[in-house]
């Protein structure tokens, strides 16, 4: 969203009265709290948050949802201060908090079981037939975590192969016809696998390793309990809707996903979608799976040079804001 301009005049007028109203704010009372703010990009598994929104079950006021084109827009709006939370990856999570940002998971979106793949050209047949191929890779921390393990169970080296460097839009690049093979997730993963494309290793060889969460700063989840618990509740209601009644929710989510309603559902297939009491056994301690997850993750990318410090498990896992049993 664009900004108004000012020139200096208008600002030095627009700065007088916010100064003015600010004297008798302390005059008279207290400033309005600021909203919580949560930046949301694209993902799948991140849109029953907005499905909610649209259905009215979040809160009108108190809560802004910035909407970023992708990980890179959300990862700058947490760093810079621009927002409270974000809905990440648990990789992401792990290096923004290696780098001096304090954040702590308080929800799990969904679990990749099938939705990020390694395509690749038909007559590729395993990941050791990639020797000596060119294969395009996001240039994220995700993106090196599916390479290295894509290497791992290859049996190749990255001497192996060609690296091809590549942005968010798998699907422009696939098409400049310069790929062999593709790592890539929905909904690309089904336009390329509609193309002719074949499917070679998928994430579920890469159990518990693809996370996204909902992480936000520890002053934030405390300033804006209240608002939190609503958030998170109205994901899961959302999410209830979906699996109760997925046809007529494949209407309703059509056009942010970006799909024919009859598609919706198979943009979906392969993420597993945690609801509130499997999200109760993720997050509360001991929180052995997702413990778990944050050391491989972090392992990889300790190996990678992605992380500077030894993994730091301290408030990483907060179930508090997790709808009540009775609930």
């Amino acid at each position: 969203m664009s900004m108004p301009t000012f020139c200096r005049r208008q600002f030095l007028q627009v700065g007088a009265k916010a100064l003015a109203a600010a004297a008798l704010t302390g005059a008279f009372g207290c400033a309005p709290e600021k909203p919580l703010r949560i930046a949301v990009q694209p993902w799948i598994g991140y849109q029953f948050i907005f499905l909610a929104k649209q259905e009215g079950w979040l809160p009108l006021e108190g809560l802004q949802l910035l909407e970023t084109t992708n990980t890179v827009d959300s990862v700058a709006a947490l760093a810079e201060g621009r927002v409270d939370g974000a809905a990440l990856t648990l990789d992401e999570v792990l290096r923004l908090r290696d780098q001096g940002v304090d954040l702590s998971i308080v929800l799990v979106f969904d679990v990749s079981a099938g939705a990020d793949a390694v395509l690749a050209k038909p007559g590729i047949k395993t990941l050791s037939d990639l020797k000596g191929k060119r294969l395009g890779v996001e240039t994220s921390s995700l993106g090196a975590i599916m390479l290295t393990k894509v290497l791992e169970l290859g049996g190749l080296t990255r001497e192996d192969l060609t690296v091809v460097p590549m942005s968010f839009d798998h699907f422009e690049t696939w098409n400049k016809g310069k790929l062999d093979a593709i790592i890539t997730y929905e909904p690309t993963l089904s336009k390329l696998l509609a193309m002719g494309l074949v499917s070679i290793c998928d994430s579920r060889s890469l159990p518990q390793v693809l996370i996204d969460v909902l992480a936000v700063r520890p002053e934030a989840s405390e300033h804006h309990d209240k608002i939190l618990r609503k958030l998170i509740a109205g994901h899961f209601r959302a999410l209830k809707l979906w699996k109760s009644n997925p046809i007529d929710t494949s209407y309703r989510l059509s056009a942010r996903v970006g799909v024919k309603p009859e598609e919706v559902k198979t943009t979906f297939k392969g993420l597993d979608l945690p609801d509130a009491l499997y999200n109760r056994r993720y997050l509360t301690s001991p929180a052995d799976e997702l413990t778990q997850s944050a050391k491989e993750v972090a392992q990889i990318m300790t190996r990678e040079g992605m992380l500077n410090h030894p993994l730091n498990l301290d408030h990483l896992i907060l179930p508090d804001y997790l709808p009540r049993e009775d609930e």
